[in-house]
């Protein structure tokens, strides 16, 4: 996916010095969390993203320029009751999860221009994972097409589209396609 950088965070890239977080929006039940793995709290368009503490981390996700389900997940400690009564509950299904990567000023510790979106999707499935002194939580994320090959409702038309995303104007003359369009198949 093409990413547009500011000129800010372009001059700091041809720098030496980088201090790289993520940064994550996780849509919950009661509202959305927000977690970093900085050292520190982030403050970034009127939200704290909260520093360690129960976020524990994220696998990498790739990238392709074949039409493919993205996945990752996020790893989160499941030693707090909250977090069990949060995340591993079926209410977190379809809830939507936004990371980000920033690049902080080595000096201040500031954001350089703004975060980048590197990925976007909707929470799959979770799953508990108990081990001896230590247990987490792992929510799988998914790119928006994850459930599309699903027939329950979902048609390939700008009306089913814009149910979920209604600036999306993708599918705007999809009436108008002969072929058939393999969302994600061989």
């Amino acid at each position: 996916m093409p990413r547009q950088l500011s000129t800010t965070l372009r001059s700091h890239l041809e720098g030496t010095q980088f201090i790289l977080i993520q940064m994550v929006d996780i849509e919950t039940a009661s509202g959305t969390n927000y977690f970093t793995d900085c050292f520190f709290d982030v403050d970034y368009d009127s939200n704290t993203y909260q520093a360690q503490g129960t976020f524990l981390g994220i696998t990498s996700a790739e990238e392709s320029n074949e039409v493919i389900v993205g996945k990752t997940n996020i790893s989160l400690s499941a030693l707090e009751t909250a977090n069990i009564t949060t995340y591993a509950t079926s209410t977190i299904i379809n809830k939507a999860v936004t990371i980000r990567l920033a690049f902080l000023n080595p000096v201040d510790y500031s954001i350089i221009g703004d975060p980048v979106i590197t990925f976007k999707g909707k929470i799959q499935s979770y799953a508990v994972q108990d081990a001896k002194k230590t247990s987490t939580i792992v929510l799988e994320i998914a790119s928006t097409f994850a459930n599309f090959e699903k027939t329950n409702g979902r048609r390939t038309n700008l009306g089913s589209l814009q149910r979920e995303h209604p600036q999306d104007f993708s599918f705007e003359f999809t009436d108008q396609t002969v072929a058939d369009i393999p969302w994600g198949r061989p």
